[in-house]
This record gives structure tokens, sequence and C-alpha cells, in this order.
């Protein structure tokens, strides 16, 4: 009896000695992991945290909290919506531990779980990225057509070339003459006529190398003619952006060259006098002007060549006043260099020697700036945009104009050119096409 009770006391003693180990530490059930339909483990992919996420998560013990249902798991691939991730210490009692495989999943199978070595967030390693190539500056190029063979010359259809620039075609007569009309899409015209050397372009009149040739319907324009002039004036993107700074003036003739007259009133005179003034105008605006002649000094025409190819030049511009027998003749011209090949403007000589190209197309442009601001600014009469040889404006390096101002040989001119209002007006023209151009020109920021 004794021995019974001895050994129910060792029996009880270690039963509170139990008891008490239990009560200290506590054991909780630790929940199993949620599978997906293939018994894959959801971990990683985009709804796992971050390797620094996860580090910057600071560690709190289990706690025993009852979690309330959760809806049931939506694999990322259904329709019906992300997929859902229970969080850690929760358990999804709507997704079963085990999965029978030999029934077809209900959803489609997720992606196989990493090994253990793809638990750990991969390390991120910035992107190299080659560096972009800057895109190529865009280079207009000339526009060519089918050429059409005339008397050794070449020729493009101007309806064709209206066409491509999109032109509305109209064509009429002017006597007996066919006359072929081309409005522009800012309703601007350029009327050509057949036999002539000529067109206009807007109220401006400008000469041809080669009369516009009337063939079996077609109105035909020498080649040339298109490149060198009418192709700058429509198409302005084409010629080379420089920045325009340097400008020489020429006042033509001086010393014992007097030029034409009309009594006391020498053209050497007026041409220095407004040499002086536009150079003094273009100075305030911020060029840089120098001046062939500042005085009463002969110099001759291969001086102010030599002197136009030191200063190296922007622009070169040549200042005259026009004479004539018929004293009834008035009004202004402008003077560019023909090209290489084709003949100056009243004859049918072909010139050995012309412009270069680029700058016979710059000429060109600021041709017609210059003849629209004269006309507009002082209502005399349009004598043309013409193409000439003469030696200042085909020996000298840079884009150049010749600019008849008047005709002396006119009474009602004459008394113009001596007034300072009309003079202030003129050289003011001439300065505001420079200033245009210059504006056009204007090289593009890089």
């Amino acid at each position: 009896m004794t021995h019974t009770r001895y050994i129910k006391g060792i029996l009880l003693v270690a039963t509170f000695i139990f008891c008490g180990i239990m009560n200290a530490a506590p054991v909780t059930k630790r929940p199993p992991l949620p599978v997906v339909d293939n018994g894959s483990p959801i971990i990683g992919g985009a709804h796992e945290r971050s390797e620094q996420s996860r580090k910057a998560q600071p560690a709190t013990a289990p706690q025993k909290t009852a979690t309330a249902p959760q809806k049931p798991a939506i694999h990322e691939n259904s329709d019906k919506g992300p997929a859902h991730v229970p969080s850690k210490g929760s358990v999804n009692k709507t997704v079963p531990a085990t999965v029978d495989t030999k029934r077809p999943a209900p959803y489609a199978p997720a992606k196989p779980a990493p090994t253990s070595q793809e638990h750990a967030a991969p390390k991120s390693t910035p992107r190299q990225t080659p560096a972009a190539k800057p895109a190529a500056a865009y280079k207009p190029v000339p526009l060519t057509f089918p050429e059409i063979s005339h008397k050794t010359r070449k020729y493009y259809d101007l309806k064709k070339i209206a066409a491509r620039y999109n032109f509305h075609v109209v064509e009429g007569k002017d006597h007996d003459l066919r006359v072929l009309t081309l409005v522009t899409q800012r309703k601007e015209t350029l009327v050509f006529t057949e036999k002539k050397p000529l067109f206009l372009i807007g109220n401006l009149h400008a000469s041809l190398s080669y009369p516009v040739v009337y063939e079996k319907g077609r109105y035909l324009l020498e080649k040339t003619d298109y490149s060198e002039f009418i192709e700058p004036l429509l198409r302005t993107t084409l010629l080379p952006r420089r920045k325009i700074k340097n400008i020489v003036i020429d006042a033509g003739h001086g010393g014992k060259d007097q030029g034409a007259s009309s009594g006391k009133i020498l053209e050497k005179n007026l041409n220095l006098l407004m040499a002086r003034k536009i150079a003094a105008i273009l100075r305030i605006r911020g060029y840089q002007v120098s001046m062939t002649r500042t005085g009463d000094k002969t110099i001759t025409l291969q001086e102010r060549c030599d002197f136009a190819t030191k200063k190296k030049p922007d622009l070169f511009l040549s200042i005259h006043c026009n004479s004539a027998e018929d004293a009834s003749i008035s009004g202004i011209e402008v003077f560019l260099a023909n090209p290489p090949d084709v003949p100056s403007f009243g004859t049918t000589n072909i010139g050995k020697k012309g412009a270069a190209t680029p700058f016979q197309q710059t000429s060109a442009l600021w041709a017609f700036y210059t003849q629209k601001a004269l006309l507009n600014a002082t209502k005399a009469t349009d004598r043309g945009i013409k193409r000439k040889q003469f030696k200042v404006i085909i020996d000298t390096p840079s884009p150049a104009l010749l600019v008849e101002l008047g005709f002396i040989s006119n009474k009602d001119e004459l008394q113009n050119l001596q007034k300072k209002d009309y003079q202030d007006k003129l050289a003011d023209a001439i300065c505001d096409s420079i200033d245009k151009l210059s504006k056009t020109l204007k090289p593009q920021n890089k």
C-alpha cells in the first residue's frame, strides 16, 4: 500500500511539472502553405515583396489571431481578376492542402515553383541601354522630272511640275499666245507664256534663259530655269543654312567713271549716297558692313571683286542707277548672275562662266525679296528680275545682286531719286530684304 501511494505521488509530481512546461512554452500549429492547382506553393512572382522591403520589415513574434474566412483564391490568368495571396499567419480554408492530380484543374496551370536557390529575390542589375543614335537631320533634295529634249536643251513639263507641287492649273490665251497659270495652295500665281523668256511670280516679272515651249499640249520649261531660278523660290529649304553677318556694299562707278548723267546729276554720286545710307542702316541693325569705296575714287571692276574676295562676305550688293535713250522708260530692276552655259538676259550668247550653284540659288531668292520690297515701298514700275553676266556679281565669292534703283533719264524718277524720303524708302526696303533673307537662311538650332 505504501509502495502504491509512493508511485502515485511521483506521477502527480510529474504531471504538475509537465503542465508547467506546457504553460511556459505554448506550441502553435503552423497553417499549411496555400497551393495552386498544380500543387506548388505561391512563392515569388508579382505578388512577392522585394528583398529590400522584406529586410526593412521588423520581425514580430507569432500571435494567435482569429482570421475571418477569405474569398477563394483566383489565379492571375483567370478572367475573374488577379490572384489572391493570403497574408502571413492567415489560413485560406477554401484552398485544399492537396490536389487530386487525376482530376482536371479548374484553373489554368501556374508557373512551376522556383527551386530553393530561387527563393531569394534576384539581385537587380542596371540594364545597359545602348545610347540612342541622334536622328539624321532632314536634308531636302531637288525635285527631278522626266526630261524632254528640244533643240539640244533639256526641258521639264510644267504640268508635271504643277502636279508634284499640288498646284492648280489654268490654261488661257494672251492674244494668240497660249498661257499656263499655276495657282499655289496660298492662291499665289506663276504665269508662263509660250515663246516668251519670262514669267510672272505674283505680280513680279522675272526673266528666263529660254522661252517657254508649247508642244503637243505640253508647256515646256528649260531645266536650268527651273532648278536654278524657280525651285529656290518654291522650296527655300533647299538653300544652304548660313548666318548673314558680313556684307559688302559696292557703290557703282566713281572717280573718272561717272556713270550715267542727267545735266549736273551724276550717277556715281547718287550711287555713293545710297550706298552710305544702306550701310548705315545695316550697321544699326547689327551687320558688319564694308564698302568698296567711301569717296569719289576710281576703282576697276577687278579691284571690286578682289576687295570682296578679301572680305569674304556673306552677301555682296552693288548699287546703281539706270539710264535710257527713251526718256519715258522708268522703273526698278534687279540683276543676278546667270548660271553657267546659259545666255545672259537680252542676248543669245552663251556665257562661258556663271555663278556657283549654291550662290546662284540663294541670289535668286534674295533678288525676289529685294524686288518685291522695293516695289512695295516706292510703287515704282516693275522692270523685273533679270540674269546677266555682270563681272562684279559673277566673280564674288557670295550671293550677289546688282540693283538699278531708277532711271535718271526719266524726269519724274530723277526727281524722286533726289528726295530724301524716297531715298530712305529705297534704303529701308533693301535692308528689309536682307533681314528677310537672313531669317530664311538662319541655321537651325541643333
